[in-house]
């Protein structure tokens, strides 16, 4: 039999091993990763599960970073594109973003109506996966100019022979945007698919943050469609537009309340599928901590 009892576990992984009548009274397991562990007859009482200092701190640089990104590439979208006719026949692909966006944008309406978690879990990667489409697009389509261009300044307007091979990508990128900016689309997609894989918490974290400024820039868009129809006294159109501006910022509000909600529940300890029959868990805190798929235990 391990004994553990009181000491700083935090942090540690015990995946897939056999602790099976452990001694874990009093413990800090904060961060610790049970998952696959048979803990048959373990002893957790008065110990201490959920999230650590780093854990909050690396969810949190993740949200101002996915939210810097993500808010840098729709504000370009935004200010760019704002007040174009949503079916353009000279610009298909903005036909195809604002697609997108609508798409992304209503997703916290989803995750509200729906209660199954495998339906959740899919609806989270399909945002995901949609939000990446977007901001891929949005970076193939935008950031070699603004590279270009960012080359020509750090050389004050004259790039250097030495520069000149990166300049000269960059140009072709720009002439080729809306190519380029297709396939940084399924290049964004495919990454985020992949990246949904791996760590869920900061994975659906990421998703709630993309989705909550995806859903206000949509707002933001039909708003100033609307108000165009409306100015050019095509009332019907106007009033339809103005319509779904109001549920895409509902759609903000409750992508914003989800994403403190997921921050509030996000998993620190996981016992993820394992055994824990006849394990003891009184007057633990158990708060951030994640029992999905474990067996012999029912809290």
């Amino acid at each position: 039999m391990s004994h553990f009892s009181r000491r700083n576990l935090r942090n540690r992984s015990f995946k897939n091993r056999d602790l099976s009548s452990a001694n874990f009274q009093g413990a800090d397991i904060r961060g610790c990763n049970f998952s696959g562990a048979i803990l048959s007859g373990a002893d957790f009482s008065n110990a201490r599960a959920g999230l650590t200092w780093q854990q909050r701190l690396f969810l949190g640089m993740l949200i101002a970073l996915a939210g810097g990104w993500v808010g840098d590439a729709v504000a370009r979208l935004v200010f760019t594109t704002v007040g174009e006719p949503p079916l353009n026949p000279a610009a298909p692909h903005l036909q195809f973003l604002y697609i997108l966006l609508s798409l992304v944008g209503f997703s916290p309406v989803l995750m509200t109506l729906v209660k199954r978690s495998q339906f959740r879990k899919v609806i989270a990667i399909v945002t995901g996966i949609l939000a990446g489409a977007v901001v891929g697009f949005v970076c193939g389509f935008y950031y070699p100019d603004r590279l270009q261009h960012g080359l020509e300044l750090f050389y004050q307007m004259r790039v250097p022979d030495s520069a000149a091979p990166i300049n000269q990508i960059l140009l072709d990128l720009v002439d080729r945007k809306v190519t380029v900016a297709l396939q940084s689309t399924l290049i964004g997609a495919l990454t985020v698919s992949l990246c949904s894989r791996y760590d869920k918490t900061a994975f659906k974290l990421t998703v709630k943050v993309a989705s909550t400024i995806l859903s206000y820039a949509t707002a933001m868009m039909w708003g100033v469609i609307a108000g165009a129809y409306i100015h050019a006294q095509a009332g019907w159109a106007g009033i339809f537009f103005g319509l779904l501006t109001l549920v895409y910022l509902g759609c903000t509000t409750l992508a914003l309340r989800q994403v403190g909600d997921e921050w509030h529940h996000a998993i620190g300890t996981s016992f993820r599928g394992a055994e824990l029959t006849g394990a003891k868990f009184e007057l633990a805190d158990l708060r951030n901590t994640d029992f999905s798929k474990a067996s012999g235990y029912f809290r």
